[in-house]
């Protein structure tokens, strides 16, 4: 418990809010600010040697190439915009998504379709469920993009990806993956994905937000920045700004391409990528974070179970950190929550589209005792 202190007193299973950032990788944001006081421009190459290894980290996590990869963004929202702004507003007539998603992201597809003049097409749940029928019949040849989560927020179902992959890439749209709820615990299909983003103070467990992200060979194709990323200057930095001979006309510069056009120009959201690489090594020594995590969610799930509560998360889904469950109304849920915090258990109220409980969201840091002490307290209530 030496990484993670919080444990020692506290059940902790909100990591679907925030994760729990390991000592070492908050040191590692400490040790760089304090770099940044005593050597500002040691500190710049730091940021920079952290986003490279903070890339390869996330490339191996996830299945993919470092070159792949782009940090873009202080969020997975900003990462998202960056998507559909490369998307762009003649790629088709309607834009499609669903229900049970983030709030952010609703918004964020919605103003998209807005400005745009899409047609914002929403696909409906069922009994906390996304069918791939519905999605078939939203998506069309006119689509531009269907913007998703691998894992959704407030129930824990996975989407089937690979088939919604297959689907969206019949029509041309381009897929767009939300994927924070995922990444750390399993590897994403990334197959047919346009571009996945993730969001690393979740189950990346970073200090700080930082968006890592995937992007695929069609979406590589389009540049989605107007500014030029300082690393594609052919000379180094310091040679190219006390040239005198650069002009407007003749700057010198190089439009980033592939994944790195996606980047954010400068240094970027330096301390939550040099937490991201800090805390992206640590998750790599641990071993085994998938069948960790599912041994803790199918715990949880027998707990609430005989304690008497409804589990909301389907049974039949594919599975993830996150269960929800509801004592079947809502000042219930909401005195159970108040008594578990008071037991010292961290979990969250959530509720979207008709769909609402306790959320309960266990990374493989929480030690299956305080699995059994929430079984306890739900025995008697």
């Amino acid at each position: 418990m030496d990484e993670f202190p919080l444990l020692l007193h506290v059940g902790y299973f909100a990591t679907a809010g925030v994760g729990i950032p390991p000592v070492s990788a908050a040191r590692a944001v400490a040790e760089y600010v304090q770099l940044a006081v005593e050597d500002p421009e040691e500190a710049v190459a730091a940021a920079g040697k952290a986003a490279e290894v903070a890339r390869t980290a996330f490339a191996e996590l996830i299945g993919a190439s470092p070159g792949e990869v782009a940090v873009a963004g202080p969020g997975t929202l900003a990462a998202l915009e960056r998507a559909l702004t490369a998307v762009g507003c003649s790629a088709g007539r309607n834009v499609v998504t669903d229900d049970l998603e983030y709030p952010g992201l609703l918004n964020l597809v919605a103003t998209f379709a807005s400005r745009c003049g899409y047609e914002l097409r929403v696909v409906r749940h069922r009994e906390g469920q996304l069918s791939l029928d519905e999605f078939k019949r939203a998506v069309d040849g006119e689509t531009a993009a269907v913007v998703v989560s691998s894992v959704q927020w407030i129930n824990g179902v996975r989407l089937d990806v690979d088939a919604l992959s297959e689907l969206v890439e019949r029509t041309g749209a381009f897929l767009i993956v939300d994927g924070i709820q995922e990444a750390g615990v399993r590897q994403p299909a990334l197959k047919r994905v346009d571009f996945y983003a993730a969001g690393t103070q979740k189950w990346l467990i970073a200090p700080f937000g930082a968006a890592l992200t995937y992007v695929g060979p069609r979406m590589a194709e389009r540049q989605s920045l107007l500014s030029v990323n300082n690393a594609e200057m052919d000379v180094s930095p310091e040679a190219y700004f006390a040239d005198g001979e650069k002009t407007p006309e003749r700057l010198g510069l190089s439009k980033p391409r592939g994944a790195k056009s996606f980047e954010l120009p400068g240094m970027g959201p330096a301390a939550g990528v040099v937490g991201a690489a800090a805390a992206l090594s640590y998750l790599a020594k641990v071993g085994d974070v998938e069948a960790r995590v599912r041994r803790l969610r199918d715990a949880v799930w027998r707990a609430l179970e005989e304690g008497g509560l409804k589990v909301l998360t389907p049974e039949e889904a594919d599975w993830s950190g996150i269960v929800l469950a509801t004592t079947g109304a809502r000042r219930g849920d909401e005195e159970l929550y108040c008594r578990l915090r008071e037991e010292g258990f961290r979990l969250h109220l959530r509720g979207m589209s008709g769909v609402a409980g306790l959320r309960f969201s266990a990374h493989f840091y929480v030690d299956e005792t305080w699995v059994d002490r929430l079984a306890a307290v739900l025995r008697q209530r």
